[in-house]
């Protein structure tokens, strides 16, 4: 090995100083989406975009609306039951009407 690449003795016990400071007191203990960091399924961390969390969890909460409100609940129920506002609930819906019905699955001939 070429020493000249080395780095000085000084030089790797500052790095050995920054590497244990950074992570000295770091836990694992994840996230909505899943209870450790290193057991994570997603393929990008939550904590470094938060932007597809939100989307992710609006898209559930509306399925939830849509779901409610074909059990024949009245939206002001639904509201009360997902702690939203009524207003949440009827623009769900509007988004749903929006997207068209789900396509289905291609049948086989």
């Amino acid at each position: 090995m070429d020493r000249r690449f080395l780095p000085k003795p000084e030089r790797l016990e500052r790095i050995a100083i920054w590497v244990s400071d950074e992570y000295a007191n770091w836990r694992d203990t994840g996230c909505d989406a899943a209870p450790s960091c290193l057991r994570c399924p997603l393929p990008c961390c939550v904590h470094d975009d938060p932007e597809p969390r939100q989307v992710r969890r609006r898209r559930e909460r509306d399925a939830r609306i849509i779901e409610l409100r074909r059990a024949g609940l009245a939206a002001d129920e639904v509201a009360r039951r997902l702690g939203v506002a009524e207003r949440t609930v009827w623009r769900a819906l509007r988004r749903a009407r929006q997207a068209g019905p789900p396509a289905s699955p291609a049948r086989s001939v």
